[in-house]
């Protein structure tokens, strides 16, 4: 059976058709083109909405590796594609499948930059990877893969995987007193209570945690709360978060050869984790106002949620090592070697090594002395229970 596929544009859905304005113009670099003036087209020499669209149907009809799950969706009837945003390195959209009488959402994650070319073979495997771990995963699992040349010899490529249903980003705001805005189906921004911007940074600084690799620092790095790398569902006046995206997983540290178990490859892990608590909790209260405005510092909620998030994700960590059996306990009497002014000194190494912009570098300048000290009185005042 011929699959109908429709084509739409954002969360408004608004439809595109052949041969319409939309479907003829270029498809924008990223995000921020429209704030621009139109200078960031794509790298891609005439690449089009209409070519994005029509490489996204090849991908359906043509990919062997696409697999639609789950079963109910298995021999589809109707596939809508809608493109949601413009990102640094993919244009995702969502896709919504109708087979047999029902519904099921995915992310189409296309690549169409030399840039995102460089990055999603990289990520599928990380995704894979870190999906395969024990215990509850809270990153997207990934269906299929595949390239569709267009354009004389230009090559998309993309894969398939989980649409988080009911799950929106969300950024730190001048809108509303308490600071983070959740932005829903149509862009309309949900302010949220302090309770919940709370719980929506422990979950995230525990998701990244979990997935901290002692033994090799290995960790989720490069992302960015304005990238809209996680999201964020509201419910019966709590939150659940997840991570969308995994494109950079690489070590911290250079860790020194150190017999397995040793008092040097303790010292080693565990001074590498202290680091990974720095960087957590600076990169935690990085955003860009509304997703896309000026560079934003959230306020010490997030701080107090890195912190028990931070504790909550080293007790389940996905990389339990053995010769970490209680690595809060043992992360607590490794702290307590250091003093204020050792701390300070690894914060200024750690916020000089972190990609992060311009404008995000002098934020952190000026922010991190009394950020390190609040940081250090939240660890004092809750303790590492």
């Amino acid at each position: 059976m011929a699959l109908s596929f429709r084509y739409l544009i954002g969360g408004a859905e608004q439809r595109v058709a052949p041969g319409s304005f939309l479907w003829e113009s270029p498809l924008p670099m990223d995000r921020h083109h429209f704030q621009k003036d139109g200078n960031g087209v794509c790298d891609r020499t005439g690449f089009t909405h209409g070519d994005y669209f029509l490489a996204a149907r090849r991908f359906f009809e043509e990919a062997p590796s696409v697999s639609f799950a789950p079963e109910s969706c298995q021999t589809p009837t109707d596939v809508d594609i809608c493109l949601m945003k413009h990102g640094a390195y993919y244009h995702p959209s969502k896709i919504t499948v109708t087979g047999k009488g029902q519904r099921k959402s995915f992310v189409l994650n296309v690549a169409v930059s030399d840039s995102g070319h460089r990055i999603i073979d990289r990520e599928i495997v990380t995704l894979k990877r870190l999906g395969g771990l024990p215990g509850p995963s809270f990153i997207p699992e990934v269906y299929g893969q595949g390239s569709v040349p267009v354009n004389g010899g230009l090559e998309v490529r993309m894969f398939l995987g989980e649409w988080f249903d009911g799950y929106h980003e969300f950024h730190l705001s001048e809108r509303h007193p308490q600071g983070v805005s959740v932005w829903g189906e149509r862009d309309v921004p949900t302010p949220l209570s302090r309770e919940a911007a709370y719980l929506l940074y422990h979950q995230a600084a525990g998701i990244l945690t979990r997935y901290y690799n002692p033994v090799t620092t290995e960790h989720v790095s490069r992302w960015h709360h304005a990238a809209g790398d996680f999201v964020v569902r509201c419910r019966n006046n709590g939150v659940d978060v997840r991570l969308i995206t995994v494109r950079h997983y690489s070590p911290l540290l250079k860790m020194q050869d150190a017999p397995e178990g040793s008092p040097a490859q303790i010292e080693q892990a565990l001074a590498g984790l202290l680091l990974f608590l720095i960087g957590l909790s600076i990169l935690m209260r990085l955003d860009r106002l509304e997703g896309i405005g000026d560079t934003g510092w959230a306020d010490e909620t997030a701080i107090l949620g890195t912190w028990s998030g931070f504790l909550e994700g080293l007790a389940s960590s996905c990389f339990p090592a053995a010769f970490l059996p209680d690595p809060v306990r043992q992360f607590e009497r490794h702290l307590a070697t250091y003093c204020l002014e050792d701390v300070r000194e690894l914060s200024n190494n750690m916020a000089a090594s972190l990609p992060v912009r311009a404008a995000e570098k002098e934020m952190i300048k000026k922010c991190l002395p009394s950020h390190i000290e609040v940081l250090l009185e939240t660890i004092s005042r809750i303790g590492f229970q």
